[in-house]
């Protein structure tokens, strides 16, 4: 490819991203706002990993799940 070529695509390829970018943040500004919610879900606990248990171990703090 010759080097004026080159610059050519390296236009038309800024220019397309530039674009995508424009796009991508008007596509957000117009979205409505949505609360964050991140859901973890774990498993094979035992009983020593809540607290309110007798047999929790002592370092084990869990005010919300003893509620």
């Amino acid at each position: 490819m010759h080097t004026n070529s080159k610059s050519i695509v390296r236009s038309v390829l800024s220019g397309c991203l530039i674009l995508c970018g424009l796009q991508c943040g008007r596509s957000l500004a117009d979205a409505p706002q949505r609360p964050n919610i991140l859901f973890i879900y774990s498993d094979d606990h035992s009983y020593r990993t809540v607290s309110c248990y007798p047999g929790a171990d002592p370092w084990v703090r869990t005010p919300a799940i003893d509620q």
